[in-house]
């Protein structure tokens, strides 16, 4: 967490937006969430994993985990965390909307949702209210750009660069996924924040620093 602030501080960003999941993989997660009830200026919208460590005991059943281990996490964290930093996160938001931009965790309405599948993201683009939606949750960064002119295309991470750029058309439709600041053991993409500039509509993406060195 303190190494990403610090790099956001060398950008002179003027606020800070966190896609979710604050808890679940990490080892402590009222440390995690204590540092946000800190700050309320930073806007927080509510993740996959926030859900399942919150959720009543007799609906973790209705939630989909990706694996054995994102259970006996998800069970782990809903034992450590105190009831004020549960309150706190069922308390988040699923999306926030700031003029054409959409905050959220994964698709709108669905914070499980992978926004990989073609379906999933037809389905994004025709509920968007903007022109953008921004989210993270797969871990992978990748921005589907839909002209007004031409079909559906996307862009991966360039794994040859460490920043790089996007410059958003006006008119166009965005789904953005920026990725993830963490990185889990197993995790084969890289951790990524985004920095993006509305005034001029740049999004500029840039590598951390492997957090398993």
């Amino acid at each position: 967490m303190v190494r990403i602030i610090d790099h956001l501080e060398t950008k002179r960003v003027d606020r800070l937006v966190c896609l979710g999941d604050l808890v679940v993989h990490g080892p402590a997660p009222n440390r995690v969430v204590d540092w946000f009830r800190q700050r309320p200026e930073v806007t927080v919208v509510k993740g996959n994993h926030d859900i399942g460590a919150t959720i009543a005991e007799d609906q973790l059943d209705r939630l989909h985990f990706f694996s054995p281990d994102s259970r006996a996490n998800t069970e782990a964290a809903r034992r450590a965390l105190s009831d004020e930093n549960k309150a706190y996160l069922t308390a988040l938001p699923l999306e926030v909307h700031e003029n054409e931009v959409c905050f959220t965790h994964a698709a709108r309405g669905n914070p499980f949702a992978l926004l990989r599948q073609p379906e999933t993201i037809a389905r994004g683009f025709d509920s968007l209210n903007g022109s953008i939606l921004i989210a993270g949750h797969t871990h992978r960064t990748r921005v589907h750009h839909w002209p007004a002119t031409r079909p559906l295309w996307c862009t991966d991470h360039p794994t040859e660069s460490g920043t790089w750029v996007h410059e958003l058309v006006p008119g166009d439709r965005y789904i953005i996924n920026v990725g993830c600041t963490a990185q889990l053991k197993y995790d084969p993409f890289p951790p990524v924040c985004a920095v993006y500039e509305p005034g001029n509509r740049r999004l500029e993406f840039h590598e951390l620093p492997d957090l398993r060195r």
